[in-house]
């Protein structure tokens, strides 16, 4: 948005008092980009899927809601998980191997 004109956001995550996500509650590209995720990972792609994931890669992964969203990886704690941060909300969580999958261009 244009320099000192006022927006309403939504807080998504907070890390600490200096260190915070937000979102702008009008951000329609954020709208279009979560449904069309939502729509493409929900098939059952097998070239989608992550075999190998590596730490910083950037895909898809899961989320608790049932929808996908952008990530990175972040480690690699072992037993099939992996440790990611949600970057368009900034929260983190472990999560299977298999709830990955690769980003596509679209």
């Amino acid at each position: 948005p244009p320099f000192l004109k006022e927006s309403q956001i939504m807080v998504t995550h907070i890390n600490s008092p200096l260190d915070f996500y937000i979102q702008l509650i009008d951000n329609v590209d954020l709208l279009i980009l979560t449904r069309n995720m939502f729509e493409l990972y929900n098939g059952k792609d097998a070239n989608l899927e992550i075999l190998c994931p590596v730490v910083g890669q950037a895909c898809a992964a899961l989320f608790d809601d049932g929808g996908w969203y952008r990530c990175q990886i972040n480690g690699l704690p072992g037993h099939r998980d992996v440790d990611v941060k949600y970057v368009d909300y900034g929260n983190t969580a472990r999560i299977p191997a298999a709830n990955l999958r690769k980003l596509k261009r679209d």
